[in-house]
């Protein structure tokens, strides 16, 4: 979905997930430019009666070409676009309260590039609303999303929902 050059899909294995009802997008608000549109798809696991949604997401990158006031780089550690990627997880955490995929459950993961470290503003707004990071919860130590010049980090997510964190 969306019109930037980038965009999000998913990909599953049918025979262990089967969908859901339809697929929901946002592409208004924070996410109408600069943060890729988000692709929300519900699943049930065949043979349970479990649903849960996941939400495919790419935040804005931290790159300052064009940013400005709130967007620029506040020497804080965050760079540019911070402010544009805090309101997309504010208003991704308000969409999936409405339930957009119509799946009648509140268990929801988050999965993709928020461009963000963990104790960036955009991650700690998801934890603070109860967002759960799902390699902490299986005891992942270092899920290190890439290595560069020798240096690792993680600016690609997985957050379960207070009410998918304690199933795992």
């Amino acid at each position: 979905p969306g019109e930037d050059v980038m965009r999000v899909a998913m990909i599953y294995r049918q025979p262990r997930l089967q969908l859901h009802g339809e697929a929901a997008t946002l592409a208004e608000g924070a996410f109408a430019d600069r943060n890729r549109v988000p692709l929300a798809q519900s699943f049930a696991v065949p043979g349970d009666d479990a649903v849960f949604t996941v939400v495919a997401n790419h935040f804005k990158s931290k790159g300052c070409n064009e940013a400005e006031q709130a967007d620029s780089d506040q020497r804080d550690g965050q760079v540019c676009w911070n402010a544009t990627r805090s309101a997309a997880a504010q208003e991704l955490h308000d969409w999936l309260a409405t339930d957009p995929t119509a799946s009648g459950s509140k268990a929801h993961v988050i999965l993709g590039d928020l461009n963000s470290y963990a104790q960036e503003d955009p991650l700690r707004l998801l934890h603070d609303a109860g967002w759960r990071d799902a390699f902490a919860q299986a005891g992942i130590k270092r899920p290190y999303s890439y290595n560069f010049r020798g240096a690792s980090g993680r600016l690609d997510h997985a957050l379960l929902s207070p009410a998918l964190a304690p199933a795992l």
